[in-house]
């Protein structure tokens, strides 16, 4: 065998410890990190944390919950959440997907005109917190009586109010009719 085959043959071995291998990686125990976490394809060596534990960088980034519960004792939903910053996929938005429904029940929009839905199949709305949509309207239960200016109103706040102004136009009905019984009296006493 010559010179050059013995080389070569000698680093084959030597090139396959370089090559970067592409496996998952099992651990069968439980995993601390005493510092950050990037996970996505956008890491990069030397990642500047701040003071972020867990960071997720990709241009979506989400994180699935698959509940393998077997049992019918349990319930087996699979939730999604995750960020959008994508023109193509719409506004920036943050939301909460039901996987197993198919349905968002919460989406959070960023920017000026930032919105909120609440509740599977409501509509994001500009500047609005939306909690259905049309056809699919939702009430809002269990909210504390209005206190400031731009507070909402419950409904026994409303029921209140329309009882004292009921109460406070009969009143002035009745005085009312009093004045006027007064004058008819008073021509006819003309």
């Amino acid at each position: 065998m010559t010179f050059k085959k013995l080389t070569t043959l000698a680093a084959i071995p030597l090139l396959s410890f370089s090559l970067h291998t592409f496996a998952d990686e099992v651990i069968n125990d439980d995993l601390i990190i005493s510092s950050s976490l990037c996970v996505g394809i956008e890491c990069v060596d030397g990642e500047d944390f701040g003071f972020d534990t867990i960071r997720l960088k990709d241009d979506n980034p989400q994180i699935r919950f698959v509940d393998t519960s077997s049992t019918s004792s349990f319930p087996s939903n699979d939730w999604l959440m995750g960020a959008n910053d994508d023109s193509n996929a719409g506004l920036p938005h943050f939301f909460i997907k039901d996987v197993t429904g198919d349905s968002l029940v919460l989406q959070l929009t960023a920017g000026e005109n930032g919105g909120v839905a609440l509740g599977a199949g409501s509509t994001l709305e500009d500047n609005s917190i939306s909690v259905g949509s049309v056809g699919n309207e939702r009430k809002i239960v269990h909210v504390a009586a209005g206190v400031n200016n731009t507070d909402a109103v419950n409904v026994a706040q409303f029921n209140q109010y329309k009882i004292d102004v009921e109460v406070d136009i009969a009143t002035k009905v009745d005085d009312l009719s009093l004045r006027i019984d007064a004058l008819i009296t008073q021509i006819k006493e003309l």
